[in-house]
């Protein structure tokens, strides 16, 4: 994210399989990917993707 071609870009990180025991919470997995230092915009979506489900993109 420190390329200057990516200073306007958003960063999305989805944090999946938060139904199972021992998943690790957003807050946490912000810290470890240390996303307090990238200063473009960023969000971690907690997720929880069933097995066999497609994701669809228009």
């Amino acid at each position: 994210m420190s390329d200057d071609r990516l200073r306007n870009a958003m960063l999305l990180v989805y944090a999946n399989k938060q139904d199972l025991p021992g998943a690790v919470q957003a807050a946490s997995l912000a810290n470890k990917l240390k996303l307090a230092q990238i200063k473009q915009q960023k969000y971690i979506q907690p997720c929880v993707a069933p097995v066999g489900m497609v994701i669809l993109r228009d």
